[in-house]
């Protein structure tokens, strides 16, 4: 029986050699991948398999939400295969599977992300937090970001 699975796809005006760097270069990641108007308080990058990565986005009001993640496969620029979960205590912690893909289209990328829950009430739990909608507000961020470093 397979895993329930989730799949985001996007476009990007940029190489995938850019949007995959943008990805594991912990000081452009710690650029983007984050909610609006929050701060980046911790960004490491261990890019290899096995590796770790750690983000902790800090809210406006000072609260840490912090993720967690092991490099199950690492493919520049093509693919990274990970791990994640949040990086904390809280008792309901699974962690999910997750496959990027870095496409080439035209000289820019499309992006598919792909995650594996555990359930599809884990999926549903997940997916219910308005995870969709934080992804969408990653990507605008990642969207400036590399506009800035194709522009350079």
């Amino acid at each position: 029986m397979s895993q329930p699975t989730s799949t985001l796809t996007r476009a990007f005006l940029a190489p995938p050699k850019l949007v995959f760097q943008a990805w594991t270069d912990p000081a452009l990641l710690a650029q983007w991948f984050l909610p609006t108007g929050f701060t980046n308080a911790r960004c490491d990058v261990d890019l290899r398999p096995g590796g770790e990565f750690r983000v902790h986005m800090r809210a406006p009001d000072g609260q840490i939400y912090p993720t967690h993640g092991r490099y199950l496969a690492v493919t520049a620029p093509d693919s990274l295969q990970y791990v994640d979960t949040w990086d904390d205590d809280r008792e309901h912690n699974p962690p999910v599977r997750v496959t990027v893909a870095f496409e080439a289209d035209n000289g820019d990328t499309r992006q598919v992300i792909t995650s594996q829950f555990i359930s599809e009430a884990h999926r549903d739990e997940v997916m219910a937090q308005g995870v969709a909608d934080g992804w969408e507000m990653f990507f605008r961020n990642l969207d400036a970001l590399l506009a800035k470093l194709v522009a350079t």
